[in-house]
Order: structure tokens, then C-alpha cells, then sequence
């Protein structure tokens, strides 16, 4: 693929993808923001929902249990931000790491967002296959910048190859340390850390160049893209996801928790 083409892609996947954290309030200064993690965009018909690892989805509810003013906060644009008190979730997974929540809130401001939501075709999804190139773009959280009044995330695109797949997740290897990380068209050599990548919707590519959401970011190496280390990601596969957002129990073998 030509490198502009890598680069439309990229920025492509970066609109169906935001920066998702917890936080006391919309008015909390940006540096108490300590944790966060990714979400991605998807619509098909009228509905409207976000995708994200149910671990994100737990983490909150375990904030919000402590500290009842916690919201989830989605970041949709320059210096606009979407909380939400309470999360009205679709369904969820464990044995996946998969989450669908509601969120309309692209079509409610349309003026105000750069993101738009990736359009599902049909539901369920494919099931990924090995060797199908992979592009994903998160918000990794030493990317996290802070300022008195507003806070900044910078994504980071990962291109990979599908390694594995099982009836729970998708995986994908460096075996050979060979993977490069590019930051402002530069090869980084130190790599990247993944925290914060967790939930990012990875977008798969059929041999007839189609794009297809493969799944979300679960966890992986601590870091990627390191000069002779071997790193991988795992994915909670997106294959039983239908297109109302729900998930196909019926066809998971190891049932929906």
C-alpha cells in the first residue's frame, strides 16, 4: 500500500476512535486524569453505539462506586468532551473483553465533533483470518498531555498482521521484533507503551480490500515496536457482535460472561 494510502487509512480509523477516561466531573482539571483507555464508533440502521473491552467498562464502574460523581468521559472533538453520568450498556463480554454502549451523541453535535461512526454493514461480523493486515489507532497515555485548562491526547496508529485466532480473541505477534513504530513520520526505535490502548476497535482488511471491525484492544506487551523485542496485542474478537449492538450468545461457544 502506498505510503499515503497508509496515512488515509490511518486518519480514517482515527475518526472512528476517541480517548476515554474517568472523571469527577467535566470541570476536573485535566492533570488529575491519571488513567485512560480508548473507544470506537460504530452505527448501522438507527443505532448508534461505542465499542470498547469490558475491562474499561469495569474499571469505571469500580470508580464510580467509590466516587458517585464519576463520569465517563469521551473525548469527540478539540476541547469538547461528552460525559456520561450513567453508561447505558448494550451488552458485554468478560470471556470476550467487549463492551456496546449507547452513544448518539455524534449525530447531537455534529458541529462541535471531528469523529464520525465506522457504518457496520451487517451483523455478525466476520471472523478475522490469519495473515489479514490490521490497523489500529489509540491513546496511549504517555501521549497525555496536561495544561491548566485543557488536556490533549495523541494518538498512535499500530499496522500488524493477524497471527491467531480463536473463538475469544484475535492476536497479533512480532515474533521476530521486527515491528516499527512511526510518530510524525519518524521511526521511533524506543517503541511504544500500549497502556491506554485498551478498547481501541481494531479495523481488519479482506483480501478484496474492504474493511471490517475485527475487534477491540484487550492487552498485550507492555511495549511495542522495540528494535530485536517481540511484542503482540490480543483482541476481544468483534465476530459475534450484531448490527442493534447486541452480542450473538447464542453462538458463543463459551457463553456470554
Amino acid at each position: 500500500m502506498p505510503p499515503n494510502s497508509v496515512t488515509f487509512l490511518q486518519d480514517l480509523v482515527q475518526s472512528w476512535t476517541a480517548p476515554v477516561w474517568f472523571s469527577r466531573g467535566i470541570a476536573e482539571p485535566p492533570a488529575n486524569v491519571n488513567d485512560s483507555g480508548s473507544a470506537g464508533f460504530v452505527c448501522t440502521g438507527s443505532h448508534r453505539f461505542m465499542v470498547t473491552a469490558h475491562h474499561v467498562l469495569e474499571e469505571f464502574r469500580v470508580a464510580k462506586r467509590l466516587h458517585p460523581e464519576t463520569v465517563l468521559a469521551v473525548n469527540i472533538g478539540d476541547a469538547y468532551t461528552v460525559a456520561i453520568d450513567e453508561p447505558q450498556v448494550i451488552a458485554e463480554s468478560r470471556a470476550l473483553d467487549f463492551a456496546t454502549i449507547e452513544f448518539p451523541h455524534l449525530d447531537h453535535n455534529r458541529g462541535r465533533t471531528n469523529k464520525d461512526y465506522f457504518q457496520l454493514e451487517c451483523g455478525p461480523v466476520r471472523r478475522a483470518q490469519v495473515g489479514e493486515p490490521v490497523t489500529i489507532v489509540g491513546f496511549p497515555g504517555r501521549g497525555r498531555h496536561a495544561f491548566e485548562t485543557f488536556g490533549l491526547f495523541e494518538p498512535q496508529a499500530i499496522g500488524m498482521l493477524v497471527t491467531g485466532v480463536s473463538d475469544r480473541q484475535v492476536t497479533l505477534a512480532d515474533e521476530r521484533g521486527t515491528q516499527r513504530v512511526e510518530r510524525n513520520g519518524r521511526q521511533v526505535d524506543e517503541g511504544i507503551e500500549v497502556g491506554g490502548f485498551s478498547g481501541s476497535p481494531a479495523f481488519g482488511m479482506t483480501l478484496a480490500g474492504e474493511l471490517y471491525l475485527m475487534g477491540v484492544v484487550s492487552y498485550g506487551s507492555a511495549r511495542l515496536g522495540c528494535i530485536g523485542m517481540p511484542g503482540q496485542l490480543f483482541l476481544g474478537s468483534a465476530e459475534y457482535l450484531l448490527s442493534d449492538g447486541t452480542l450473538d450468545v447464542l453462538r458463543m461457544p463459551f457463553g456470554a460472561n
